[in-house]
């Protein structure tokens, strides 16, 4: 995970001995749910996987799960089509 990566090296040159949750932003609360979810259904066995590391690490208190709404998203310029009232300046 290149965030716990980042929060490492951020570390060692800060000299911190003690390392900072990851605060990770998500706009999907059905995934914050299956994250934090234990056990797993036969509907979910395909993705298991890939949430193990982010499971382990909440298990952990290495990272924090923060639900962010969409219309308060930065990331949505760049991952959706937005409205022109969206585009247009404000007045």
């Amino acid at each position: 995970m290149q965030a716990e990566w980042i929060s490492l090296v951020v570390g060692e040159l800060l000299g911190d001995d003690v390392e900072p949750a990851i605060v990770q932003q998500v706009d999907n609360l059905s995934a914050i749910s299956r994250i934090k979810k234990d056990g797993s259904s036969n509907a979910q066995k395909a993705i298991d996987i890939r949430f193990h590391c982010v499971k382990d690490a909440l298990k952990k208190n290495k990272m924090v799960l923060q639900y962010v709404p969409t219309s308060d998203n930065p990331a949505d310029l760049l991952t959706k089509s937005l409205a022109k009232t969206e585009l247009s300046p404000q007045a």
